[in-house]
């Protein structure tokens, strides 16, 4: 699928990310299923001053929205495998 601009679009339920001191690659895909490994859709890379500023960025945008719409509920369990506090 594209969008209006012919930019390509993809679903993702599914990321991975490797980094070194030269940068950071997040690859996105999409389950299969429970016994199979997520299908790789998209690689990106970028430098760890773009990675950090992602980061800041996708916090910020998911603050906005939950002030506007309200909480995302994540499982208890996201939180303890991550050592991550709601």
């Amino acid at each position: 699928m594209t969008d209006n601009y012919g930019i390509p679009e993809y679903y993702t339920d599914s990321v991975c990310f490797w980094t070194n001191v030269y940068g950071f690659t997040l690859e996105f895909g999409k389950t299969q299923g429970e016994d199979r490994s997520p299908k790789p859709l998209v690689s990106i890379c970028m430098s760890p001053q773009h990675a950090k500023m992602l980061a800041m960025l996708l916090q910020k945008s998911v603050a906005e929205y939950e002030r506007q719409i309200g909480a995302i509920i994540l499982p208890d369990s996201l939180y303890k495998d991550l050592g991550a506090r709601p």
